[in-house]
Protein backbone atom coordinates (compact mmCIF):
# COMPACT_ATOMS: atom_id res chain seq x y z
CA UNK A 1 0.00 0.00 0.00
CA UNK A 2 2.74 2.30 1.25
CA UNK A 3 4.81 1.12 -2.12
CA UNK A 4 1.57 2.39 -4.49
CA UNK A 5 1.41 5.89 -2.29
CA UNK A 6 5.13 6.31 -2.85
CA UNK A 7 4.62 6.04 -6.61
CA UNK A 8 1.70 7.68 -7.13
CA UNK A 9 3.50 10.70 -5.15
CA UNK A 10 6.24 10.66 -7.61
CA UNK A 11 3.80 10.10 -10.97
CA UNK A 12 2.06 13.66 -9.19
CA UNK A 13 5.42 15.41 -8.68
CA UNK A 14 6.78 14.53 -12.05
CA UNK A 15 2.97 16.01 -13.53
CA UNK A 16 3.44 19.21 -11.74
CA UNK A 17 6.70 19.40 -12.75
CA UNK A 18 5.65 18.74 -15.99
CA UNK A 19 3.52 21.54 -16.29
CA UNK A 20 5.59 24.43 -14.63
CA UNK A 21 7.92 23.34 -16.86
CA UNK A 22 5.42 23.92 -19.73
CA UNK A 23 4.36 27.41 -17.88
CA UNK A 24 7.51 28.79 -17.38
CA UNK A 25 9.46 27.50 -20.55
CA UNK A 26 6.79 28.44 -22.86
CA UNK A 27 6.87 30.80 -25.27
CA UNK A 28 4.27 32.83 -23.40
CA UNK A 29 5.57 31.74 -19.92
CA UNK A 30 8.08 33.56 -17.28
CA UNK A 31 11.06 32.30 -18.02
CA UNK A 32 10.19 31.60 -21.43
CA UNK A 33 9.70 35.16 -22.11
CA UNK A 34 12.57 35.90 -20.75
CA UNK A 35 15.06 34.10 -22.75
CA UNK A 36 13.29 35.08 -25.70
CA UNK A 37 13.93 39.15 -24.44
CA UNK A 38 17.28 38.30 -24.25
CA UNK A 39 17.48 36.68 -27.40
CA UNK A 40 15.88 39.66 -29.10
CA UNK A 41 18.14 42.15 -27.21
CA UNK A 42 20.79 40.49 -28.41
CA UNK A 43 19.88 40.53 -31.91
CA UNK A 44 18.70 44.01 -31.76
CA UNK A 45 22.45 44.85 -30.31
CA UNK A 46 24.04 43.05 -33.47
CA UNK A 47 21.73 44.79 -35.75
CA UNK A 48 22.87 48.50 -34.28
CA UNK A 49 26.30 47.38 -34.28
CA UNK A 50 26.17 46.31 -37.87
CA UNK A 51 25.26 49.92 -38.87
CA UNK A 52 26.37 51.77 -36.14
CA UNK A 53 29.70 52.96 -38.11
CA UNK A 54 27.20 54.17 -40.71
CA UNK A 55 24.72 55.65 -38.05
CA UNK A 56 27.12 57.92 -36.46
CA UNK A 57 29.63 59.40 -39.32
CA UNK A 58 27.62 62.31 -40.10
CA UNK A 59 28.20 65.55 -38.29
CA UNK A 60 24.56 66.56 -37.38
CA UNK A 61 25.64 65.89 -33.40
CA UNK A 62 25.84 67.76 -30.17
CA UNK A 63 28.96 67.32 -28.02
CA UNK A 64 32.23 65.72 -28.35
CA UNK A 65 32.49 62.67 -26.32
CA UNK A 66 33.65 59.37 -27.44
CA UNK A 67 32.09 56.77 -29.54
CA UNK A 68 31.46 54.67 -26.49
CA UNK A 69 29.57 58.06 -24.73
CA UNK A 70 27.37 58.40 -28.13
CA UNK A 71 23.86 58.27 -28.15
CA UNK A 72 21.74 58.70 -31.55
CA UNK A 73 18.72 60.66 -31.41
CA UNK A 74 16.11 60.47 -33.90
CA UNK A 75 14.21 63.64 -34.07
CA UNK A 76 10.96 65.39 -35.07
CA UNK A 77 11.60 69.15 -34.73
CA UNK A 78 7.23 69.28 -34.41
CA UNK A 79 7.85 66.70 -32.19
CA UNK A 80 6.41 68.23 -28.87
CA UNK A 81 7.85 65.05 -26.40
CA UNK A 82 11.42 65.68 -28.63
CA UNK A 83 10.58 68.99 -27.35
CA UNK A 84 10.71 68.65 -24.26
CA UNK A 85 13.86 66.84 -23.75
CA UNK A 86 15.94 69.29 -25.93
CA UNK A 87 16.96 71.06 -23.08
CA UNK A 88 18.30 67.90 -20.90
CA UNK A 89 19.71 66.85 -24.46
CA UNK A 90 21.85 69.84 -25.17
CA UNK A 91 23.05 70.08 -21.29
CA UNK A 92 24.37 66.27 -21.38
CA UNK A 93 25.90 67.24 -24.53
CA UNK A 94 27.63 70.00 -22.95
CA UNK A 95 28.81 69.29 -19.74
CA UNK A 96 28.46 65.35 -19.44
CA UNK A 97 30.82 64.46 -22.03
CA UNK A 98 28.01 63.00 -24.25
CA UNK A 99 27.99 63.27 -28.31
CA UNK A 100 24.48 63.09 -29.41
CA UNK A 101 24.07 62.23 -33.38
CA UNK A 102 20.92 63.50 -34.47
CA UNK A 103 18.92 61.89 -37.32
CA UNK A 104 15.68 63.04 -38.99
CA UNK A 105 12.38 60.79 -38.71
CA UNK A 106 9.81 63.56 -39.60
CA UNK A 107 6.23 62.53 -39.04
CA UNK A 108 4.66 64.38 -42.16
CA UNK A 109 1.56 62.78 -41.62
CA UNK A 110 1.27 64.30 -38.00
CA UNK A 111 3.51 67.77 -38.39
CA UNK A 112 3.44 69.21 -41.58
CA UNK A 113 6.45 71.32 -41.34
CA UNK A 114 8.85 68.39 -39.86
CA UNK A 115 9.73 67.59 -43.28
CA UNK A 116 11.22 70.84 -44.26
CA UNK A 117 12.66 71.24 -40.92
CA UNK A 118 14.73 68.04 -41.35
CA UNK A 119 16.24 69.19 -44.35
CA UNK A 120 16.58 72.72 -43.11
CA UNK A 121 19.04 71.02 -40.69
CA UNK A 122 20.56 69.02 -42.66
CA UNK A 123 21.61 71.85 -44.61
CA UNK A 124 23.14 73.51 -41.48
CA UNK A 125 25.03 71.00 -41.16
CA UNK A 126 26.82 71.47 -44.58
CA UNK A 127 27.76 75.06 -43.91
CA UNK A 128 28.79 73.78 -40.42
CA UNK A 129 25.91 75.39 -38.23
CA UNK A 130 24.39 72.44 -37.28
CA UNK A 131 24.10 72.94 -33.73
CA UNK A 132 22.92 76.89 -34.05
CA UNK A 133 20.14 75.83 -36.06
CA UNK A 134 19.00 72.77 -33.91
CA UNK A 135 19.01 74.63 -30.90
CA UNK A 136 16.87 77.38 -32.36
CA UNK A 137 13.95 75.12 -34.08
CA UNK A 138 13.89 73.60 -30.75
CA UNK A 139 13.54 76.22 -28.68
CA UNK A 140 11.23 78.57 -30.86
CA UNK A 141 8.49 77.94 -32.71
CA UNK A 142 7.97 80.80 -35.05
CA UNK A 143 9.57 78.68 -38.08
CA UNK A 144 6.69 75.91 -38.23
CA UNK A 145 4.04 78.83 -39.73
CA UNK A 146 6.45 80.42 -42.63
CA UNK A 147 8.93 77.71 -42.41
CA UNK A 148 10.92 80.66 -44.13
CA UNK A 149 14.71 79.26 -43.91
CA UNK A 150 16.16 82.06 -45.82
CA UNK A 151 15.31 84.76 -42.89
CA UNK A 152 16.72 82.00 -40.69
CA UNK A 153 19.94 81.31 -42.66
CA UNK A 154 20.05 85.62 -42.88
CA UNK A 155 20.06 85.68 -38.81
CA UNK A 156 22.93 83.34 -38.06
CA UNK A 157 24.83 84.68 -41.05
CA UNK A 158 25.02 82.38 -43.90
CA UNK A 159 23.71 83.93 -47.08
CA UNK A 160 19.77 83.54 -47.81
CA UNK A 161 19.60 82.27 -51.36
CA UNK A 162 22.39 79.21 -51.03
CA UNK A 163 20.62 78.14 -47.92
CA UNK A 164 17.16 77.90 -49.31
CA UNK A 165 18.18 76.49 -52.30
CA UNK A 166 20.52 73.27 -50.68
CA UNK A 167 17.13 72.75 -48.86
CA UNK A 168 15.16 72.36 -52.59
CA UNK A 169 17.85 70.60 -54.11
CA UNK A 170 18.77 66.72 -54.21
CA UNK A 171 21.55 66.39 -51.63
CA UNK A 172 19.44 67.38 -48.73
CA UNK A 173 16.93 65.06 -49.82
CA UNK A 174 18.97 62.24 -50.42
CA UNK A 175 20.10 62.38 -46.95
CA UNK A 176 16.72 62.90 -45.21
CA UNK A 177 16.19 59.35 -46.82
CA UNK A 178 18.85 57.86 -45.52
CA UNK A 179 17.97 58.83 -42.26
CA UNK A 180 14.53 57.20 -43.00
CA UNK A 181 15.67 54.02 -43.96
CA UNK A 182 18.18 53.85 -41.30
CA UNK A 183 15.41 54.43 -38.69
CA UNK A 184 13.11 51.99 -40.56
CA UNK A 185 15.55 49.53 -40.37
CA UNK A 186 16.46 50.06 -36.62
CA UNK A 187 12.32 49.44 -36.37
CA UNK A 188 11.85 53.29 -35.19
CA UNK A 189 8.05 53.68 -34.87
CA UNK A 190 7.83 57.38 -33.37
CA UNK A 191 9.92 60.23 -31.92
CA UNK A 192 11.99 60.78 -29.75
CA UNK A 193 13.65 57.49 -29.88
CA UNK A 194 17.32 57.02 -28.61
CA UNK A 195 20.04 54.43 -29.91
CA UNK A 196 22.95 52.99 -28.06
CA UNK A 197 25.02 50.29 -28.77
CA UNK A 198 22.87 48.44 -25.92
CA UNK A 199 19.82 48.77 -27.42
CA UNK A 200 17.09 51.37 -28.15
CA UNK A 201 14.85 53.10 -26.12
CA UNK A 202 11.85 54.86 -27.07
CA UNK A 203 9.85 58.40 -26.12
CA UNK A 204 10.77 60.99 -23.51
CA UNK A 205 11.72 58.42 -20.69
CA UNK A 206 14.03 56.92 -23.22
CA UNK A 207 16.67 59.93 -22.78
CA UNK A 208 17.19 58.98 -19.19
CA UNK A 209 17.40 55.10 -20.18
CA UNK A 210 19.87 55.48 -22.64
CA UNK A 211 22.00 58.03 -20.86
CA UNK A 212 22.25 54.90 -18.47
CA UNK A 213 23.38 52.57 -20.35
CA UNK A 214 26.66 54.62 -21.18
CA UNK A 215 30.37 53.96 -19.30
CA UNK A 216 31.15 56.80 -17.04
CA UNK A 217 33.19 60.14 -18.56
CA UNK A 218 36.92 59.34 -17.83
CA UNK A 219 37.59 63.74 -18.26
CA UNK A 220 36.13 66.26 -16.83
CA UNK A 221 32.71 67.72 -17.69
CA UNK A 222 33.54 71.04 -18.10
CA UNK A 223 33.10 71.88 -21.54
CA UNK A 224 30.50 74.85 -22.81
CA UNK A 225 27.57 74.41 -24.98
CA UNK A 226 29.03 75.61 -28.48
CA UNK A 227 26.27 78.31 -29.04
CA UNK A 228 26.82 81.50 -30.56
CA UNK A 229 27.62 84.37 -28.71
CA UNK A 230 27.87 88.20 -29.83
CA UNK A 231 30.35 91.02 -28.78
CA UNK A 232 28.51 93.13 -26.20
CA UNK A 233 28.10 97.08 -27.07
CA UNK A 234 29.87 98.05 -23.63
CA UNK A 235 33.64 98.94 -24.50
CA UNK A 236 36.00 98.68 -21.72
CA UNK A 237 39.22 100.31 -24.04
CA UNK A 238 38.84 102.63 -27.15
CA UNK A 239 42.28 103.61 -28.67
CA UNK A 240 40.39 106.73 -29.81
CA UNK A 241 39.63 108.01 -26.51
CA UNK A 242 43.36 107.39 -25.38
CA UNK A 243 44.39 111.01 -23.93
CA UNK A 244 47.86 110.12 -25.41
CA UNK A 245 47.21 111.39 -29.24
CA UNK A 246 50.17 108.61 -29.99
CA UNK A 247 47.70 106.02 -29.45
CA UNK A 248 44.08 108.37 -30.62
CA UNK A 249 45.21 109.10 -34.08
CA UNK A 250 47.15 106.16 -35.09
CA UNK A 251 48.78 105.76 -38.44
CA UNK A 252 48.27 102.40 -39.96
CA UNK A 253 47.58 100.03 -37.54
CA UNK A 254 49.88 97.43 -37.78
CA UNK A 255 49.79 94.48 -35.56
CA UNK A 256 47.36 94.38 -32.15
CA UNK A 257 47.49 91.60 -29.18
CA UNK A 258 46.72 90.47 -25.88
CA UNK A 259 49.34 90.46 -23.77
CA UNK A 260 49.69 89.66 -19.65
CA UNK A 261 48.89 91.80 -16.98
CA UNK A 262 45.71 93.64 -18.72
CA UNK A 263 48.33 94.73 -21.17
CA UNK A 264 47.40 95.15 -24.92
CA UNK A 265 49.81 95.71 -27.93
CA UNK A 266 49.31 98.36 -30.87
CA UNK A 267 51.89 98.98 -33.22
CA UNK A 268 51.58 101.66 -35.47
CA UNK A 269 54.40 101.41 -38.32
CA UNK A 270 57.84 101.64 -36.36
CA UNK A 271 55.64 102.52 -33.03
CA UNK A 272 55.40 99.99 -30.25
CA UNK A 273 52.56 101.08 -27.77
CA UNK A 274 52.45 98.78 -24.66
CA UNK A 275 48.76 100.17 -23.04
CA UNK A 276 47.10 99.03 -19.88
CA UNK A 277 43.80 98.46 -21.21
CA UNK A 278 42.37 98.89 -17.96
CA UNK A 279 43.77 102.29 -16.20
CA UNK A 280 44.91 103.67 -19.68
CA UNK A 281 48.63 103.64 -19.03
CA UNK A 282 51.16 103.54 -21.79
CA UNK A 283 54.40 102.61 -22.58
CA UNK A 284 55.85 103.78 -26.23
CA UNK A 285 59.01 102.15 -27.35
CA UNK A 286 60.41 101.64 -31.04
CA UNK A 287 60.88 104.50 -33.41
CA UNK A 288 62.71 104.33 -36.65
CA UNK A 289 66.89 104.27 -36.64
CA UNK A 290 68.65 101.42 -35.82
CA UNK A 291 69.64 101.85 -31.98
CA UNK A 292 68.13 99.09 -29.30
CA UNK A 293 64.75 99.24 -29.55
CA UNK A 294 64.30 101.13 -32.82
CA UNK A 295 63.57 99.77 -35.98
CA UNK A 296 63.92 99.95 -39.94
CA UNK A 297 61.05 97.74 -41.37
CA UNK A 298 58.93 95.86 -38.56
CA UNK A 299 58.08 93.11 -40.77
CA UNK A 300 56.23 90.87 -38.02
CA UNK A 301 55.43 90.90 -34.07
CA UNK A 302 54.88 87.73 -32.52
CA UNK A 303 54.00 87.15 -29.11
CA UNK A 304 56.21 85.19 -27.03
CA UNK A 305 56.24 83.39 -24.05
CA UNK A 306 56.22 86.30 -21.87
CA UNK A 307 56.27 88.99 -23.88
CA UNK A 308 56.85 90.09 -27.62
CA UNK A 309 59.63 89.51 -30.31
CA UNK A 310 59.42 91.45 -33.48
CA UNK A 311 61.51 90.54 -36.72
CA UNK A 312 62.98 93.75 -38.49
CA UNK A 313 63.50 92.76 -42.08
CA UNK A 314 65.28 95.66 -42.73
CA UNK A 315 67.88 95.58 -39.99
CA UNK A 316 68.07 91.84 -39.99
CA UNK A 317 67.64 91.66 -36.30
CA UNK A 318 64.98 89.84 -33.73
CA UNK A 319 64.00 92.50 -30.55
CA UNK A 320 62.85 91.45 -27.68
CA UNK A 321 60.17 93.29 -25.26
CA UNK A 322 58.48 92.46 -21.99
CA UNK A 323 54.57 92.67 -21.74
CA UNK A 324 54.94 95.94 -20.32
CA UNK A 325 57.26 97.05 -23.23
CA UNK A 326 60.71 96.85 -21.28
CA UNK A 327 63.50 96.62 -24.01
CA UNK A 328 64.99 93.46 -23.19
CA UNK A 329 67.77 92.34 -26.00
CA UNK A 330 68.35 92.00 -29.48
CA UNK A 331 70.09 89.85 -32.01
CA UNK A 332 71.41 89.86 -35.25
CA UNK A 333 70.25 86.80 -37.83
CA UNK A 334 70.65 85.95 -41.44
CA UNK A 335 67.86 83.59 -42.76
CA UNK A 336 68.35 83.74 -46.58
CA UNK A 337 70.98 80.91 -46.50
CA UNK A 338 68.02 78.29 -45.28
CA UNK A 339 65.17 80.15 -46.41
CA UNK A 340 64.29 80.40 -50.27
CA UNK A 341 62.16 84.05 -49.51
CA UNK A 342 63.74 87.17 -48.23
CA UNK A 343 60.19 88.09 -47.82
CA UNK A 344 59.45 84.52 -45.51
CA UNK A 345 57.19 85.79 -42.31
CA UNK A 346 57.83 84.69 -39.03
CA UNK A 347 55.19 82.99 -37.08
CA UNK A 348 56.32 82.07 -33.73
CA UNK A 349 58.70 82.37 -31.17
CA UNK A 350 59.12 79.79 -28.51
CA UNK A 351 60.41 80.52 -24.53
CA UNK A 352 63.67 78.78 -25.12
CA UNK A 353 64.60 81.58 -27.83
CA UNK A 354 64.40 80.25 -30.80
CA UNK A 355 61.72 81.22 -33.76
CA UNK A 356 59.80 80.23 -36.48
CA UNK A 357 59.62 81.23 -39.78
CA UNK A 358 57.39 79.98 -42.95
CA UNK A 359 58.84 79.92 -46.19
CA UNK A 360 56.12 79.46 -48.63
CA UNK A 361 57.74 81.18 -51.95
CA UNK A 362 60.04 80.72 -54.62
CA UNK A 363 62.88 82.88 -54.21
CA UNK A 364 63.14 86.14 -56.87
CA UNK A 365 67.20 85.60 -55.98
CA UNK A 366 67.91 82.10 -56.84
CA UNK A 367 66.14 82.47 -60.06
CA UNK A 368 63.97 80.05 -59.70
CA UNK A 369 60.52 80.00 -60.78
CA UNK A 370 57.01 78.09 -59.86
CA UNK A 371 55.20 75.99 -62.92
CA UNK A 372 52.97 77.21 -65.25
CA UNK A 373 49.26 76.75 -64.59
CA UNK A 374 47.78 75.40 -61.08
CA UNK A 375 49.85 73.89 -58.70
CA UNK A 376 50.45 74.09 -54.70
CA UNK A 377 52.77 76.76 -52.99
CA UNK A 378 54.57 73.87 -50.39
CA UNK A 379 55.21 75.73 -47.12
CA UNK A 380 58.46 74.92 -44.83
CA UNK A 381 58.33 76.06 -41.09
CA UNK A 382 62.36 76.86 -39.98
CA UNK A 383 63.25 77.18 -36.92
CA UNK A 384 66.10 79.22 -35.95
CA UNK A 385 67.87 78.58 -32.24
CA UNK A 386 69.22 80.70 -29.85
CA UNK A 387 72.79 80.76 -31.87
CA UNK A 388 71.35 80.88 -35.15
CA UNK A 389 71.52 77.70 -36.27
CA UNK A 390 67.92 76.48 -38.29
CA UNK A 391 66.68 73.56 -39.31
CA UNK A 392 63.04 72.10 -40.84
CA UNK A 393 60.69 71.42 -38.59
CA UNK A 394 57.54 70.53 -40.57
CA UNK A 395 56.12 70.86 -44.20
CA UNK A 396 52.65 71.50 -45.44
CA UNK A 397 51.17 71.41 -48.92
CA UNK A 398 50.37 75.20 -48.88
CA UNK A 399 48.25 77.31 -51.27
CA UNK A 400 46.67 76.73 -54.17
CA UNK A 401 47.56 79.17 -56.65
CA UNK A 402 47.68 79.47 -60.18
CA UNK A 403 50.65 80.96 -61.98
CA UNK A 404 51.53 82.30 -65.44
CA UNK A 405 54.81 84.63 -65.80
CA UNK A 406 54.67 86.80 -63.99
CA UNK A 407 51.51 86.99 -62.11
CA UNK A 408 50.60 84.69 -59.61
CA UNK A 409 46.93 84.42 -58.34
CA UNK A 410 45.05 82.15 -55.32
CA UNK A 411 42.36 79.70 -57.09
CA UNK A 412 38.68 81.25 -55.91
CA UNK A 413 37.97 79.68 -52.69
CA UNK A 414 41.09 77.80 -52.36
CA UNK A 415 42.81 76.19 -49.90
CA UNK A 416 45.57 77.33 -48.01
CA UNK A 417 47.65 76.70 -44.42
CA UNK A 418 47.45 78.20 -41.40
CA UNK A 419 49.48 78.42 -38.31
CA UNK A 420 49.75 79.93 -34.99
CA UNK A 421 52.29 79.67 -31.44
CA UNK A 422 50.35 77.56 -28.75
CA UNK A 423 52.38 77.32 -25.78
CA UNK A 424 56.06 75.75 -26.98
CA UNK A 425 54.16 74.16 -29.80
CA UNK A 426 53.07 74.80 -33.19
CA UNK A 427 49.22 74.52 -34.72
CA UNK A 428 49.08 73.66 -38.45
CA UNK A 429 45.86 73.90 -40.23
CA UNK A 430 46.02 72.46 -43.98
CA UNK A 431 42.27 73.33 -45.03
CA UNK A 432 42.15 70.78 -47.29
CA UNK A 433 43.17 67.71 -44.48
CA UNK A 434 40.33 66.40 -41.77
CA UNK A 435 42.51 67.33 -39.10
CA UNK A 436 44.68 69.90 -37.60
CA UNK A 437 47.89 69.42 -35.70
CA UNK A 438 49.22 70.73 -32.77
CA UNK A 439 53.15 70.05 -33.19
CA UNK A 440 55.99 70.75 -30.31
CA UNK A 441 58.55 73.01 -31.10
CA UNK A 442 60.63 69.61 -32.66
CA UNK A 443 57.82 69.18 -35.10
CA UNK A 444 56.76 65.91 -33.04
CA UNK A 445 52.92 65.82 -33.39
CA UNK A 446 51.55 66.00 -30.03
CA UNK A 447 47.58 66.18 -30.76
CA UNK A 448 44.64 66.55 -33.74
CA UNK A 449 41.96 68.35 -34.17
CA UNK A 450 38.69 67.30 -36.20
CA UNK A 451 38.66 69.89 -39.17
CA UNK A 452 35.41 71.55 -39.51
CA UNK A 453 33.27 70.73 -42.32
CA UNK A 454 33.47 72.18 -46.00
CA UNK A 455 30.78 74.67 -46.96
CA UNK A 456 28.67 75.14 -49.98
CA UNK A 457 28.30 77.97 -51.97
CA UNK A 458 25.71 79.33 -54.47
CA UNK A 459 26.91 80.75 -58.24
CA UNK A 460 25.96 83.92 -57.05
CA UNK A 461 28.81 84.05 -54.28
CA UNK A 462 31.03 82.46 -57.09
CA UNK A 463 30.26 84.66 -59.98
CA UNK A 464 30.78 87.73 -56.82
CA UNK A 465 33.96 86.22 -55.72
CA UNK A 466 34.75 86.33 -59.08
CA UNK A 467 34.61 89.65 -59.72
CA UNK A 468 36.54 90.41 -56.74
CA UNK A 469 39.46 88.82 -57.73
CA UNK A 470 39.35 89.98 -61.35
CA UNK A 471 39.58 93.48 -59.80
CA UNK A 472 42.47 92.71 -57.38
CA UNK A 473 44.13 91.35 -60.03
CA UNK A 474 43.88 94.14 -61.85
CA UNK A 475 45.26 96.35 -59.55
CA UNK A 476 48.06 94.48 -58.63
CA UNK A 477 48.99 93.75 -63.13
CA UNK A 478 48.68 97.41 -63.21
CA UNK A 479 51.34 98.26 -60.93
CA UNK A 480 53.69 95.78 -61.82
CA UNK A 481 53.41 96.41 -65.54
CA UNK A 482 54.38 99.83 -64.59
CA UNK A 483 56.93 98.46 -62.85
CA UNK A 484 58.03 96.24 -65.98
CA UNK A 485 57.05 98.99 -68.99
CA UNK A 486 54.27 97.01 -70.57
CA UNK A 487 50.58 95.86 -70.35
CA UNK A 488 49.71 93.08 -68.18
CA UNK A 489 45.65 93.66 -67.76
CA UNK A 490 45.07 92.30 -71.66
CA UNK A 491 44.69 88.12 -70.34
CA UNK A 492 43.86 88.01 -66.40
CA UNK A 493 44.12 84.71 -65.25
CA UNK A 494 41.51 85.22 -62.94
CA UNK A 495 38.59 84.96 -65.33
CA UNK A 496 39.58 81.47 -65.98
CA UNK A 497 40.91 80.48 -62.90
CA UNK A 498 39.44 77.56 -61.17
CA UNK A 499 37.32 77.72 -58.43
CA UNK A 500 36.74 74.94 -55.24
CA UNK A 501 33.26 73.81 -54.39
CA UNK A 502 32.45 73.06 -51.72
CA UNK A 503 35.13 76.53 -50.22
CA UNK A 504 37.06 75.50 -47.06
CA UNK A 505 35.91 75.13 -43.75
CA UNK A 506 38.11 77.77 -42.66
CA UNK A 507 39.87 81.12 -43.34
CA UNK A 508 41.35 82.40 -40.72
CA UNK A 509 43.49 81.10 -36.92
CA UNK A 510 44.94 82.61 -33.80
CA UNK A 511 45.33 80.86 -30.16
CA UNK A 512 44.52 82.98 -27.09
CA UNK A 513 46.74 83.15 -23.88
CA UNK A 514 44.13 81.01 -21.92
CA UNK A 515 44.98 77.92 -25.09
CA UNK A 516 41.84 78.31 -26.46
CA UNK A 517 42.08 77.52 -30.69
CA UNK A 518 40.04 80.26 -32.48
CA UNK A 519 38.95 78.78 -36.11
CA UNK A 520 37.34 81.51 -38.56
CA UNK A 521 34.60 79.92 -40.48
CA UNK A 522 35.48 80.10 -44.11
CA UNK A 523 33.34 83.88 -45.03
CA UNK A 524 31.91 83.67 -48.34
CA UNK A 525 30.04 86.60 -50.67
CA UNK A 526 27.33 87.93 -48.71
CA UNK A 527 27.31 86.81 -45.47
CA UNK A 528 26.47 88.97 -42.96
CA UNK A 529 28.53 87.92 -40.36
CA UNK A 530 32.08 86.65 -39.39
CA UNK A 531 31.95 83.15 -37.51
CA UNK A 532 34.88 82.01 -35.01
CA UNK A 533 34.88 79.22 -32.94
CA UNK A 534 37.01 78.43 -29.82
CA UNK A 535 38.25 74.99 -29.58
CA UNK A 536 39.61 73.59 -26.15
CA UNK A 537 42.70 71.52 -27.14
CA UNK A 538 42.66 68.87 -24.67
CA UNK A 539 39.45 67.73 -25.67
CA UNK A 540 39.35 68.82 -28.87
CA UNK A 541 36.23 70.39 -28.45
CA UNK A 542 34.23 73.70 -29.52
CA UNK A 543 33.92 75.66 -26.33
CA UNK A 544 31.98 78.70 -28.34
CA UNK A 545 31.21 80.30 -31.19
CA UNK A 546 31.63 83.97 -31.48
CA UNK A 547 29.61 86.43 -34.24
CA UNK A 548 31.61 89.44 -34.85
CA UNK A 549 30.43 92.21 -37.59
CA UNK A 550 32.37 91.99 -40.72
CA UNK A 551 33.65 95.68 -40.62
CA UNK A 552 34.95 94.60 -36.97
CA UNK A 553 38.27 92.42 -37.49
CA UNK A 554 38.61 89.94 -34.85
CA UNK A 555 42.45 89.89 -33.59
CA UNK A 556 42.70 88.37 -30.49
CA UNK A 557 40.54 87.40 -26.97
CA UNK A 558 41.28 86.89 -23.30
CA UNK A 559 38.80 85.31 -21.17
CA UNK A 560 35.54 87.21 -22.17
CA UNK A 561 36.94 89.95 -23.64
CA UNK A 562 38.00 90.12 -27.53
CA UNK A 563 40.62 92.47 -28.91
CA UNK A 564 38.52 94.33 -32.48
CA UNK A 565 39.86 96.68 -35.02
CA UNK A 566 37.43 98.80 -36.49
CA UNK A 567 37.81 102.01 -38.81
CA UNK A 568 35.73 105.01 -37.93
CA UNK A 569 33.85 107.06 -40.44
CA UNK A 570 36.70 108.71 -41.52
CA UNK A 571 39.09 106.23 -42.22
CA UNK A 572 41.42 105.94 -39.24
CA UNK A 573 41.97 102.77 -37.55
CA UNK A 574 40.73 102.30 -33.97
CA UNK A 575 41.36 99.45 -31.17
CA UNK A 576 38.47 98.70 -29.41
CA UNK A 577 38.25 95.81 -26.15
CA UNK A 578 34.88 94.73 -25.65
CA UNK A 579 33.38 91.62 -23.52
CA UNK A 580 31.97 88.63 -25.22
CA UNK A 581 28.34 87.90 -23.81
CA UNK A 582 28.70 85.27 -21.01
CA UNK A 583 25.05 83.98 -19.73
CA UNK A 584 22.83 84.40 -22.67
CA UNK A 585 23.12 84.58 -26.37
CA UNK A 586 23.26 87.87 -28.03
CA UNK A 587 21.23 89.06 -31.13
CA UNK A 588 22.84 91.03 -33.87
CA UNK A 589 21.42 93.49 -35.66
Amino acid sequence: MKQRESKLNIIVNVAILAILVVLLFSPNGMVGRWIASVHDDRKKRREIAEVWTELTEVDSRLGSGDDARTIVEFVDYECPACRRVSQAVSEAAASQGVTVVLRHFPLAQIHPAARSAGLAAICAERYGVFAEVHNLMMTDDGWMANQDWADLATEIGIAGDAFEACTRGSDALQRLRKDRELGDLLAVQGTPTFITRKGTFFGQDGWMQALATLPSSGREAANRSPTAFDVLGDTIFDSAMHPDLAVSNLGTLSNAMFLSGDRLLIQDGVWFHFVDYQTGDVVTVGGGGEGPGEFRLPFQAVRSADGVVVWDLGLGRLTFFSASGDYRNSRKLDPLEALRSPMAPMVAAFSDGSVVFRDDSISVITGAEPPSGVYREPARYIAFSRDGSSRMILKARGSEVVYQKPLRVPIIFGHSVLEFRLGNGLVIAQTDLPTIGFYDGKGNLVQELPMPGSIDVSRSQIASARETAIRKEQERASRLGRRLGQSLEDNLLSNSVPVNDPAPPIDGMFADLDGRLWLRRYRLPGDSVVRWQAWGIEDASVKLVLRVRPEESLRDVIGDNVLLHVEDALGVDRVLVQRIASDEPGKMD
